[in-house]
């Protein structure tokens, strides 16, 4: 993915990452849905130009509150999912974890008999 930081226009690898020009990282999810909305991920690398452009000449960008609205939505989900995956593994591990546990508990029964 690439990106246009909002502050100074200039191009970094990904939206949230620091820029390495002004050193701005975007914080919060307003500033993170403006900088997504600046990616390749919604844009392709023309207008990211323009974009970049618009910027460096000292011109504000504006953002639709709708795609704003879209973006924080995305942005959300892609978190709530992020948990749950954690939490399936944490699931998964506990599981195992138990049924190791019994095994050499039911092993320990055996054998001392």
């Amino acid at each position: 993915m690439k990106a246009v930081c909002y502050k100074c226009g200039d191009f970094k690898p990904t939206a949230w990452k620091r820029c390495k020009s002004c050193n701005y990282r975007p914080v919060g999810d307003d500033e993170k849905a403006q900088h997504l909305l600046l990616s390749s991920h919604f844009n392709n690398e023309k207008k990211l130009l323009k974009f970049s452009e618009h910027i460096k000449d000292g011109k504000p960008l504006e953002f639709k509150e709708k795609d704003l609205e879209v973006v924080r939505l995305v942005i959300k989900d892609t978190i709530n999912r992020g948990h749950q995956h954690k939490m399936y593994i944490l699931k998964l591990s506990g599981t195992f974890f138990l049924t190791i546990v019994f095994m050499v508990i039911f092993y320990f029964i055996q054998t001392s008999k």
